[in-house]
């Protein structure tokens, strides 16, 4: 997660994918790559909260979970609630 009210505009963000292409980008292009523009503190903050729907990041990575299953990427379903640790977005002031 990255947010606008912290990122200084001349950071650069080096991302490693699966297969360990290094990418390094400025944080105006990395901003379009998630999402149309980095979330502020408080909305990063509302995406960790419990909830079913796909505004919820733990319905949407629940929703995944109930694809694979139904999909046999894999067979049974995840605990994806452990998967997600909120504490750093929410230590952010």
């Amino acid at each position: 997660m990255w947010y606008a009210s912290n990122a200084p505009s001349t950071t650069r963000v080096t991302v490693h994918t699966a297969s360990a292409a290094v990418v390094a980008l400025s944080v105006q292009e990395f901003s379009g790559v998630a999402a149309k523009s980095p979330l502020d503190v408080a909305a990063g903050k509302k995406i960790f909260k419990q909830g079913g729907g796909l505004d919820s990041l733990y319905g949407s990575t629940k929703n995944a979970d109930d694809f694979n299953v139904a999909n046999a990427v894999y067979k049974e379903a995840q605990k994806v609630d452990s998967y997600i640790d909120p504490s750093l977005t929410m230590a952010v002031k």
